[in-house]
């Protein structure tokens, strides 16, 4: 569960979810502003949706993206962290 560089030189890390179900997802580690966590759409019926919490994210472009916030368990190493991020669909490199 170290992080790591992938042949593209992106940063990694195995990280262990856990939601209605657990899973571990080979993840990218995006340095991005906002902290949050996000999960491919793909995984949706893992977790639970949180009521009436969402993001919303303005787009280089100027539009506003509004995501349901779900909740996750992270484990990472022996740390274990209650979180709220969002689904997204996205191509992941």
């Amino acid at each position: 569960m170290n992080p790591y560089l992938d042949k593209d030189r992106n940063p990694r890390v195995s990280v262990v979810i856990t939601g209605l179900q657990s899973l571990t997802l080979n993840t990218y580690l995006d340095t991005g502003f906002t902290g949050g966590v996000a999960i491919p759409l793909k995984y949706k019926n893992y977790f639970h949706e949180v009521n009436g919490l969402i993001q919303r994210f303005m787009l280089a472009n100027g539009t506003v993206m509004p995501v349901q916030l779900f909740e996750f368990k992270i484990k990472y190493k022996n740390t274990n962290k209650l979180v709220s991020g969002f689904l997204l669909q996205v191509t992941m490199p």
